[in-house]
Order: structure tokens, then C-alpha cells, then sequence
């Protein structure tokens, strides 16, 4: 799909290719189901392929994921070589990113405004007040 859109499409935004999911958000957003040892090292090596071939592609493809992309997070990297950063006004008013989250975490004095919808409690990351 990736090879696809990048034929076809002069920018590319991936969602969904992140490996920092685990207790924030489901596997599958239509099912319960969590993955197998086999499951996880196919993610991993699919994740690293990826990460190669986002950074040969930097000026036209990108994570969608508002904290998966650059810049750096205080020089840190999570174990998958993805450097964390909330760039420019892509984290909602009152909250920022962290290194090693996904998301955007609030700021002090601000909070999620509720669960998401299909996350069985999990946060709503993207609705801060």
C-alpha cells in the first residue's frame, strides 16, 4: 500500500505504522485481539523497513501520528530509531509532546476532555482542555 501511494500520490501520510500503541491504544481498532510473539517480529522488521524508507522520503512522506515525527525529542530515540516530536501547531492548544509517546500528553493545568469513542477508556489524545 505504501509503494502504492507513493507512486500515485505526490505526499504521503502513514497512520497506523507505530510500535509505541502498546497500553494506549487497541492493535486493531475493530477487534480485541492482541498480537503473538510471531506477530510482534513481523511488526518489528516491517516497522524498521518502514522507518527506511520514510527517511529516504523526507520532504513527501511522514508519519501521521503527531508525536512520530520530527523533530527530536531533547536528542532521545525510542528503541525503533523514530525520533519523537510535536512539530510546529500540530499538537492541540495545551499539550505537547514527550519522548517515547505517540501522542500529544497535556500540558499542566490541562487534561484530556474525555475517552475515546472506540478505545474501551483509553483517552481521547486528540481533545485536550
Amino acid at each position: 500500500a505504501i509503494l502504492l501511494a507513493s507512486e500515485l500520490c505526490t505526499h504521503v501520510t502513514l497512520f497506523g505504522f507505530l510500535r509505541q500503541w502498546k497500553g494506549a491504544t487497541r492493535y486493531h481498532y475493530y477487534n480485541q485481539e492482541e498480537p503473538d510473539g510471531l506477530q510482534s517480529q513481523r511488526d518489528n522488521r516491517e516497522e524498521e523497513r518502514i522507518a527506511a524508507f520514510l527517511s529516504e522520503r523526507l520532504a513527501t512522506h511522514r508519519y501521521g501520528e503527531p508525536c512520530m515525527s520530527p523533530p527530536t525529542c531533547g536528542g532521545e530515540q525510542p528503541a525503533s530509531g523514530v525520533e519523537l516530536g510535536c512539530p510546529g501547531s500540530a499538537c492541540p492548544f495545551g499539550s505537547h509532546c514527550v519522548c517515547g509517546v505517540w501522542h500529544p500528553v497535556p500540558l499542566p493545568g490541562f487534561c484530556y476532555a474525555g475517552a475515546h469513542p472506540l478505545g474501551n477508556g483509553v483517552p481521547d489524545v486528540g481533545c485536550i482542555r
